[in-house]
């Protein structure tokens, strides 16, 4: 609408503008207004002789006696080599004759001096030279008009339009990296900033599709892995017992002590993926309450206090004596916390210093488990709370399902809270925050 309010405009002010300068012209070019009467003065010099001229016409001014005193105008085409002209000659001039390309006509006149003179204006019968002219120039300026506007439509709207559309059947095809890059009017410009962020959305949406398709193998892979070494154990000490390999008391039960032990790693990843799929289905009824989560840390400490006094590590304790109530599932916080520590415990050597701290902060609390051992490797680091994800040193020993983590994170989660491992020189350290 302001694209076609504006074009009118111009057009408006185009005529105004033709009209105004070349008011003259259109004077002249209504031919018929040109009569002797209209343009008579007292002093015949002072007559507008130029519009005559110009229309194609010409002017003469006659004396009492019917001689010309001045002429004006065409001569070579209405002027005879006459000097005067007699009454009777007058009047068969200002008859209209069939055939006649000329009209004439005559008005009489007194000079400030009282002397009398006769105006005689000749123009032609057909032709409007001047205004044909004009609509001329008009017509052709409207047509420029016309075509600057295209160009200017086709800049801004049509020019744009078309890029929309190939953009959209470009992604259609799957072209999720395609983006819209032209300038034009506020509308078309929204357009292309909503465009551009589906456009993003899409392909990032595209690339978590293969990340999650290229995982789901992955976990399949580690899954498989995980449970066939444990089994394949157990399958060749029960095998070694059943052909009697056990010839003492002491292998005997060597050998039983190792089904057990497999058997039980089996176990734990069976409860891990139960746990991890329970937790992220949709139907999961997660219950919170009130709780003192001061009192549920120290019990956890207390828990692994001896474990890890026993595998030679230094444990740092800082708890507030006060009560820190906050809305949690309580079994779901002791397996996240213990989740943390158990993994602090599996990847470090003796001697690590491991701290659980729980601080109050404006958003909550936040608790932190962090030590100083060799910390985890920048290539797991974008992964670590992703299923299965562990370092080789991991997956070849006894210890860890690869699961740990991803539970942590997804338990967490159902809180309303975050775990993050967070960069600390020389240090490995995962924070929780739960809202209060």
């Amino acid at each position: 609408m302001r694209s076609y309010i504006l074009f009118g405009f111009t057009i408006i002010v185009i005529n105004a503008t033709l009209g105004f300068f070349m008011k003259d012209w259109l004077t002249l070019g209504k031919a018929p207004e040109l009569t002797a009467g209209a343009l008579v003065r007292t002093d015949y010099e002072n007559i507008p002789y130029d519009k005559v001229e110009a229309a194609g016409g010409r002017v003469e001014i006659l004396d009492e006696n019917g001689r010309i005193v001045y002429a004006n105008g065409n001569a070579g085409t209405m002027a005879g080599s006459t000097t005067a002209y007699t009454p009777e000659e007058l009047l068969f001039l200002l008859e209209d004759r069939q055939g006649d390309k000329l009209r004439r006509t005559l008005a009489s006149f007194r000079d400030d001096t009282g002397k009398r003179y006769t105006l005689l204006v000749t123009l032609p019968k057909e032709g409007n030279y001047a205004q044909i002219y004009i609509n001329y120039t008009l017509l052709m300026l409207f047509f420029l008009s016309v075509y600057l506007f295209s160009r200017w439509t086709a800049k801004h709207i049509t020019g744009p339009l078309e890029k929309i559309v190939q953009a959209i059947q470009r992604m259609r095809d799957g072209h999720f990296n395609e983006r819209l890059s032209f300038e034009s009017d506020y509308e078309l410009t929204l357009i292309q900033d909503h465009f551009n962020e589906m456009g993003a959305s899409l392909e990032r949406t595209e690339r978590e599709k293969k990340e999650i398709e290229s995982g789901k193998k992955q976990m399949l892979l580690d899954l498989s892995h995980d449970l066939k070494t444990p089994i394949t154990t157990i399958q060749g000490y029960v095998q070694a017992l059943q052909l009697g390999m056990a010839d003492s008391p002491q292998k005997h039960q060597e050998y039983l002590g190792i089904i057990y032990n497999k058997s039980r790693i089996v176990t734990s990843l069976i409860e891990d993926m139960f746990q991890l799929a329970t937790l992220e289905s949709p139907e999961y009824p997660f219950r919170s309450e009130v709780g003192d989560l001061a009192e549920l840390i120290r019990r956890i400490a207390i828990a692994y206090y001896d474990v890890f006094k026993h595998k030679g590590f230094i444990m740092d304790v800082r708890i507030p004596d006060k009560t820190v109530n906050v809305q949690m599932n309580e079994k779901l916080v002791h397996r996240a916390v213990s989740n943390l520590l158990s993994n602090a415990l599996q990847h470090n050597n003796a001697g690590t210093e491991v701290s659980l701290s729980l601080d109050e902060i404006e958003s909550g609390v936040r608790l932190e488990i962090c030590d100083n051992g060799p910390g985890i490797p920048e290539a797991l680091k974008n992964t670590l709370f992703q299923p299965f994800k562990k370092g080789d040193s991991a997956r070849t020993s006894s210890g860890g399902t690869g699961l740990g983590l991803a539970i942590a994170h997804k338990a967490v989660q159902l809180h309303g809270g975050t775990l993050r491992l967070r960069e600390v020189p020389d240090k490995t350290v995962f924070e929780i925050t739960l809202p209060i």
